[in-house]
Protein backbone atom coordinates (compact mmCIF):
# COMPACT_ATOMS: atom_id res chain seq x y z
CA UNK A 1 0.00 0.00 0.00
CA UNK A 2 1.19 3.35 -1.14
CA UNK A 3 0.37 7.26 -0.23
CA UNK A 4 1.92 9.83 -1.61
CA UNK A 5 2.82 12.93 0.18
CA UNK A 6 4.01 16.03 -2.08
CA UNK A 7 5.48 18.16 0.96
CA UNK A 8 8.52 14.90 1.34
CA UNK A 9 9.73 16.04 -2.43
CA UNK A 10 10.02 19.31 -1.69
CA UNK A 11 13.27 20.74 -2.61
CA UNK A 12 13.72 22.80 0.48
CA UNK A 13 12.23 20.90 2.54
CA UNK A 14 14.44 18.00 1.60
CA UNK A 15 17.40 19.99 1.46
CA UNK A 16 16.14 20.82 5.24
CA UNK A 17 16.77 16.90 6.48
CA UNK A 18 19.91 16.53 4.20
CA UNK A 19 21.15 19.56 6.89
CA UNK A 20 19.09 17.95 10.03
CA UNK A 21 20.84 14.64 9.57
CA UNK A 22 23.99 15.75 8.67
CA UNK A 23 24.32 16.99 12.39
CA UNK A 24 24.42 21.23 10.85
CA UNK A 25 22.46 22.42 13.77
CA UNK A 26 23.30 19.65 16.47
CA UNK A 27 20.43 18.19 18.70
CA UNK A 28 16.99 19.76 17.47
CA UNK A 29 14.58 20.95 20.38
CA UNK A 30 11.95 22.80 18.01
CA UNK A 31 10.50 22.70 15.45
CA UNK A 32 8.02 25.72 14.53
CA UNK A 33 5.75 25.96 11.38
CA UNK A 34 3.69 29.14 10.96
CA UNK A 35 0.46 28.87 8.16
CA UNK A 36 -1.39 32.18 7.27
CA UNK A 37 -3.76 32.17 4.68
CA UNK A 38 -4.84 34.97 2.48
CA UNK A 39 -5.90 36.48 -0.57
CA UNK A 40 -4.85 36.44 -4.27
CA UNK A 41 -3.59 39.70 -5.46
CA UNK A 42 -6.02 41.38 -8.12
CA UNK A 43 -5.69 39.72 -11.12
CA UNK A 44 -2.99 36.79 -10.39
CA UNK A 45 -4.08 33.74 -12.06
CA UNK A 46 -4.35 30.60 -10.38
CA UNK A 47 -3.45 26.90 -11.32
CA UNK A 48 -5.93 25.74 -8.95
CA UNK A 49 -9.03 24.06 -10.65
CA UNK A 50 -12.32 25.94 -9.66
CA UNK A 51 -13.78 22.76 -7.98
CA UNK A 52 -10.67 21.70 -5.46
CA UNK A 53 -12.49 23.02 -2.63
CA UNK A 54 -15.89 21.60 -3.07
CA UNK A 55 -15.32 17.79 -1.35
CA UNK A 56 -12.83 19.76 1.49
CA UNK A 57 -15.96 21.55 2.49
CA UNK A 58 -18.12 18.60 2.91
CA UNK A 59 -17.96 16.81 6.15
CA UNK A 60 -18.61 13.54 4.37
CA UNK A 61 -16.12 13.84 2.07
CA UNK A 62 -13.38 14.91 4.51
CA UNK A 63 -13.05 14.19 7.74
CA UNK A 64 -11.73 17.64 8.95
CA UNK A 65 -11.59 21.47 7.89
CA UNK A 66 -8.04 22.99 6.98
CA UNK A 67 -6.25 21.34 10.11
CA UNK A 68 -6.99 18.30 8.91
CA UNK A 69 -6.31 19.16 4.97
CA UNK A 70 -3.18 21.22 6.00
CA UNK A 71 -2.07 19.39 8.83
CA UNK A 72 -1.37 16.37 7.46
CA UNK A 73 1.08 17.60 5.48
CA UNK A 74 2.76 19.29 8.18
CA UNK A 75 3.07 16.52 10.51
CA UNK A 76 4.01 14.19 8.26
CA UNK A 77 6.94 16.74 7.21
CA UNK A 78 7.57 17.15 10.85
CA UNK A 79 7.50 13.04 11.24
CA UNK A 80 9.60 12.69 8.48
CA UNK A 81 12.04 14.79 10.28
CA UNK A 82 12.01 13.49 13.09
CA UNK A 83 9.96 10.33 13.88
CA UNK A 84 6.62 9.67 15.56
CA UNK A 85 4.54 11.73 17.58
CA UNK A 86 3.90 11.24 21.50
CA UNK A 87 1.62 13.81 23.10
CA UNK A 88 -0.54 16.13 21.03
CA UNK A 89 -2.19 19.25 22.03
CA UNK A 90 -4.53 21.74 20.61
CA UNK A 91 -7.06 24.45 20.93
CA UNK A 92 -9.46 24.42 17.40
CA UNK A 93 -11.00 27.74 16.20
CA UNK A 94 -14.66 26.70 15.26
CA UNK A 95 -16.98 28.41 12.64
CA UNK A 96 -19.92 28.75 10.75
CA UNK A 97 -17.27 27.26 7.75
CA UNK A 98 -16.79 23.60 8.02
CA UNK A 99 -13.49 23.98 6.73
CA UNK A 100 -12.54 27.17 8.24
CA UNK A 101 -10.44 26.98 11.38
CA UNK A 102 -8.84 29.94 12.28
CA UNK A 103 -6.76 30.92 14.61
CA UNK A 104 -5.76 27.39 15.68
CA UNK A 105 -2.97 26.32 17.30
CA UNK A 106 -1.15 22.65 18.24
CA UNK A 107 1.71 21.15 19.75
CA UNK A 108 3.64 18.07 19.82
CA UNK A 109 5.75 15.80 21.39
CA UNK A 110 8.26 13.82 19.13
CA UNK A 111 8.50 10.29 20.96
CA UNK A 112 12.09 9.61 22.60
CA UNK A 113 12.98 12.97 22.09
CA UNK A 114 13.57 16.07 23.95
CA UNK A 115 11.84 18.06 20.87
CA UNK A 116 8.70 19.38 20.51
CA UNK A 117 6.78 21.06 17.87
CA UNK A 118 4.18 23.47 17.56
CA UNK A 119 1.72 24.42 14.27
CA UNK A 120 -0.19 27.77 14.39
CA UNK A 121 -2.57 28.82 11.68
CA UNK A 122 -4.22 31.85 11.11
CA UNK A 123 -6.27 34.01 8.92
CA UNK A 124 -4.99 37.55 7.02
CA UNK A 125 -7.99 37.99 4.62
CA UNK A 126 -7.08 41.53 3.70
CA UNK A 127 -3.37 40.53 2.83
CA UNK A 128 -2.35 39.70 -0.46
CA UNK A 129 -0.29 36.30 -1.08
CA UNK A 130 1.52 35.52 -4.46
CA UNK A 131 1.05 31.85 -5.09
CA UNK A 132 0.48 29.88 -7.83
CA UNK A 133 -1.90 27.52 -5.85
CA UNK A 134 -3.45 28.31 -2.89
CA UNK A 135 -3.33 32.26 -1.06
CA UNK A 136 -1.24 30.54 1.94
CA UNK A 137 2.23 30.97 2.91
CA UNK A 138 4.15 28.62 5.42
CA UNK A 139 7.42 29.08 7.39
CA UNK A 140 9.43 25.92 8.70
CA UNK A 141 11.88 26.39 11.81
CA UNK A 142 13.94 23.57 13.58
CA UNK A 143 15.98 24.94 16.27
CA UNK A 144 18.37 23.02 17.45
CA UNK A 145 21.74 23.40 19.89
CA UNK A 146 23.88 24.46 17.42
CA UNK A 147 21.69 26.56 15.27
CA UNK A 148 18.68 26.44 13.61
CA UNK A 149 17.04 25.57 10.01
CA UNK A 150 14.96 27.96 7.80
CA UNK A 151 12.78 27.00 4.94
CA UNK A 152 11.03 30.54 3.96
CA UNK A 153 8.75 29.17 0.81
CA UNK A 154 6.25 26.51 0.14
CA UNK A 155 2.95 27.17 -1.75
CA UNK A 156 3.01 30.91 -1.25
CA UNK A 157 5.79 33.48 -2.06
CA UNK A 158 5.63 35.68 0.76
CA UNK A 159 8.87 36.40 1.98
CA UNK A 160 11.65 37.87 -0.65
CA UNK A 161 14.28 35.09 1.40
CA UNK A 162 16.36 32.40 0.10
CA UNK A 163 13.94 29.24 0.30
CA UNK A 164 16.52 27.70 2.69
CA UNK A 165 18.68 29.27 5.04
CA UNK A 166 21.15 27.60 7.84
CA UNK A 167 22.07 29.96 10.57
CA UNK A 168 24.55 29.39 13.15
CA UNK A 169 25.15 32.57 15.16
CA UNK A 170 27.28 34.82 13.73
CA UNK A 171 27.21 33.00 9.82
CA UNK A 172 23.93 32.27 8.02
CA UNK A 173 24.20 30.59 5.18
CA UNK A 174 21.70 30.75 2.34
CA UNK A 175 20.57 27.85 -0.15
CA UNK A 176 19.46 29.29 -3.49
CA UNK A 177 17.41 25.67 -4.64
CA UNK A 178 14.28 24.70 -6.84
CA UNK A 179 11.39 26.34 -5.04
CA UNK A 180 8.53 26.02 -8.00
CA UNK A 181 5.89 24.37 -5.61
CA UNK A 182 4.57 22.00 -8.30
CA UNK A 183 7.96 20.22 -8.05
CA UNK A 184 6.79 18.47 -5.01
CA UNK A 185 3.90 17.02 -6.88
CA UNK A 186 6.04 16.30 -10.06
CA UNK A 187 8.70 14.21 -7.74
CA UNK A 188 5.73 12.53 -5.44
CA UNK A 189 3.93 11.26 -8.46
CA UNK A 190 7.24 10.33 -10.09
CA UNK A 191 8.61 8.43 -6.74
CA UNK A 192 5.13 6.86 -6.94
CA UNK A 193 5.75 5.13 -10.20
CA UNK A 194 8.94 4.26 -9.41
CA UNK A 195 8.38 2.19 -6.07
CA UNK A 196 5.98 0.39 -8.47
CA UNK A 197 8.88 -0.06 -11.13
CA UNK A 198 11.19 -1.32 -8.59
CA UNK A 199 8.78 -2.88 -5.87
CA UNK A 200 9.99 -0.51 -3.17
CA UNK A 201 8.41 0.94 -0.34
CA UNK A 202 7.84 4.72 -0.45
CA UNK A 203 9.42 6.73 2.98
CA UNK A 204 5.03 6.87 3.69
CA UNK A 205 4.01 3.40 3.25
CA UNK A 206 0.80 1.99 4.89
CA UNK A 207 2.70 2.36 8.62
CA UNK A 208 3.55 5.98 8.38
CA UNK A 209 0.47 7.04 6.74
CA UNK A 210 -1.36 6.00 9.93
CA UNK A 211 0.79 7.55 11.92
CA UNK A 212 0.25 10.67 10.39
CA UNK A 213 -3.61 9.94 10.07
CA UNK A 214 -3.51 9.51 14.06
CA UNK A 215 -1.77 12.36 15.07
CA UNK A 216 -3.79 14.74 12.59
CA UNK A 217 -7.04 13.42 14.46
CA UNK A 218 -5.65 13.63 17.57
CA UNK A 219 -5.61 17.42 17.15
CA UNK A 220 -9.86 17.42 16.89
CA UNK A 221 -9.87 14.70 20.46
CA UNK A 222 -7.29 16.72 22.26
CA UNK A 223 -9.10 20.48 21.35
CA UNK A 224 -12.45 18.55 22.13
CA UNK A 225 -10.90 16.75 25.58
CA UNK A 226 -9.14 20.13 26.13
CA UNK A 227 -6.27 18.10 27.23
CA UNK A 228 -3.38 16.01 25.26
CA UNK A 229 -4.47 12.97 23.40
CA UNK A 230 -1.51 9.97 22.52
CA UNK A 231 -2.21 9.27 18.48
CA UNK A 232 -1.52 6.13 19.06
CA UNK A 233 -4.80 5.39 20.98
CA UNK A 234 -7.07 6.36 18.44
CA UNK A 235 -8.43 3.73 16.45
Amino acid sequence: FRVTENFLFYPPLVKAKELLDSGAIGEPSMVRIRTVRGIRPEGAPSRMPPDALAWRRDPNANPGGLLYDDGWHKFATAMWWLGEVDAVYAMVTRSDSYWLEMPSAVMWRFRRKDCLATFDFASADELPIRSSLAAADEFFEIQGSKGSIWVTRCTGELLDMPPVMLLKGTETTSFQIQMDWLSSFNGAARDFIDCIVSDRQPDMDVHFSKRVLQATLAVYASSEAKREIDPSTLT
